[in-house]
């Protein structure tokens, strides 16, 4: 949890920003529509994650993990940190998982 807790600016950022864009594709909730946000973390009051699942990768100094959640989009949705690096955000995230 400390990986997640300590995560930089800039990897918050891609993670908004991937979940704009997962948003703006649509979900199973047709009539919703993300309003125009001020700030990519705005995207945060749209979304809410319940599960973090831990990758035991061959190298132990490599931290891997994903996160799990919901868009009120009606999109279940997570990214994928790689030693601090949003690597993959989107619906496909546990694919990534042992890429």
């Amino acid at each position: 949890m400390a990986s997640l807790n300590s995560l930089p600016d800039e990897t918050i950022d891609d993670i908004c920003r991937g979940l704009i864009k997962s948003a703006g594709e649509g979900g199973l909730d047709e009539e919703f529509e993300l309003p125009e946000l001020d700030d990519v973390r705005d995207i945060l009051n749209f979304c809410w994650f319940t599960a973090v699942y831990v990758s035991k990768p061959e190298d132990d100094s490599i931290v891997s993990y994903a996160v799990e959640g919901e868009g009120d989009w009606g999109e279940v949705v997570g990214f994928v940190i790689k030693d601090g690096k949003a690597v993959y955000v989107g619906t496909d995230y546990l694919d990534c998982m042992n890429d």
